[in-house]
């Protein structure tokens, strides 16, 4: 069994137990005649080669001789005498297209083509454009890891809802995953945002069962033209923008650029987390019910809805607008009730609403663990005892600040744009 790497517009040859091997040799621009010696002695061999379905064909057989004519992966068979009863070897070779360093022009974009291995690394690819990240410990062992421009006739395309921002890469191996995440970054075109502002791109990966293209968000940064994400897989991936802008629009009559919570409300509501009312406000000021903060905090998290057959609570049925929201959140164990109930329509408390964010960010454990600590806070008194290490952690970590004397209101009502600003906070977390 033998595998190797060859590029058009250079050089590669075959390895042997991961050793390179001279003796087997594929060399692009120019054809040459591969000999292998078996017994120590030349021996001219005939090649066959068999992709499988409908895969291309990166090498040219002429003969004796190999010529790489472009990127793929192929199986090859090496006969000594008659192809149909004699064979030597037989193996796969994967063949790139290398950058040609000012020769081979015409060539399709050079892929990214890398080892990682234990201690992690970085591989870049489409001349700087693609790159991932790889943290040590991830990995167990050498992987050669590819980078590669996919043409948009050959992928599933992406809805008429959703504008290609960025050209459509492969990482590979294909289906690899990870026990922890790898950071993943694609450079934009700022020409092709059509108007969109750059903080709405996302980095979206092509989901191959459903064939369907699943947004992960991402950090833009407007400096460098790029957004950077971490994923569990490799897969295709492309940086996109809605086209379609969702009413209502980001204009409030009572809310101006002074306000204090004007950017975080602006930003949720330009990705469709919070919306105003129809006479165009938002009313910063009102208060918050449990329900519309459970809506609010799964849409941010991107959570399913759910519709289980066994209600989780008493108070909340399939007829409520707020169902499926408040069953995805129990679910994920953001939401715990009182003696069954969910009290949906109670307004919900800054402690309440402390809680569950520190259980979106996982930390539930952490924060019990602080229950007994001193928190710097005026009224630490007034917090109940159930909700003092959640407080505790949430202002230790910056997810939350206090009012400028220095109390926290445990027991106020959260207000719209409290609740906006905290949510703001928790995606930067």
């Amino acid at each position: 069994e033998r595998t190797g790497r060859a590029c058009t517009g250079g050089t590669g040859q075959l390895e042997h137990r991961g050793q390179p091997d001279p003796r087997l040799q594929l060399e692009s621009r120019e054809r040459r005649r591969s000999h292998l010696r078996p017994a120590n002695r030349h021996q001219p061999v005939l090649w066959q080669q068999h992709p499988g379905g409908g895969w291309a064909r990166p090498i040219k057989i002429e003969d004796h001789n190999l010529k790489a004519v472009g990127a793929g992966t192929t199986g090859l068979t090496a006969y000594s005498k008659n192809r149909d009863t004699d064979w030597i070897y037989q193996g796969t070779i994967e063949v790139v297209v290398c950058p040609s360093g000012g020769g081979g022009g015409g060539a399709a974009p050079s892929p990214g083509v890398g080892s990682v291995g234990p201690k992690g690394g970085k591989v870049t690819g489409a001349a700087g454009k693609a790159c991932v990240e790889i943290p040590a410990g991830v990995l167990d062992k050498e992987v050669v890891i590819t980078i590669k421009q996919v043409v948009l006739t050959e992928v599933t395309a992406p809805p008429a809802t959703l504008k290609l921002a960025s050209d459509i890469y492969e990482f590979g191996p294909a289906g690899t995953k990870f026990a922890k995440p790898v950071t993943i970054t694609l450079q934009y075109d700022p020409a092709k945002l059509a108007g969109a502002k750059e903080e709405m791109l996302a980095v979206y990966y092509l989901d191959e069962t459903t064939k369907t293209w699943v947004s992960l968000g991402g950090t833009v940064d407007k400096t460098k033209h790029t957004v950077t994400v971490e994923v569990d897989h490799f897969s295709k991936y492309a940086v996109m923008v809605e086209t379609v802008v969702k009413p209502p629009a980001c204009v409030f009559s009572d809310l101006t650029k002074e306000h204090w919570a004007y950017e975080c409300i602006i930003t949720l509501c330009a990705k469709g987390i919070v919306a105003g009312y129809p006479d165009q406000t938002f009313r910063p000021g009102r208060n918050v019910t449990r329900a519309e903060f459970t809506k609010l905090l799964t849409g941010a998290l991107g959570l399913a809805k759910e519709t289980p057959e066994v209600l989780t609570f008493k108070d909340v049925k399939p007829v409520n607008w707020h169902y499926e929201w408040v069953e995805a959140a129990a679910k994920a164990g953001l939401i715990k009730g009182y003696k069954g109930e969910f009290r949906p329509n109670d307004q919900i408390t800054r402690q309440e609403m402390v809680a569950i964010m520190i259980r979106a960010a996982g930390k539930e454990s952490e924060a019990l663990a602080k229950a007994q600590e001193k928190i710097d806070l005026a009224d630490e008194a007034q917090i109940s005892s159930w909700a003092r290490g959640y407080v505790a952690l949430a202002v230790e970590s910056g997810l939350i600040e206090g009012y400028p004397d220095k109390t926290f209101g445990p027991m106020k009502n959260t207000t719209r744009a409290e609740a906006a600003v905290i949510i703001c906070r928790f995606k930067k977390y």
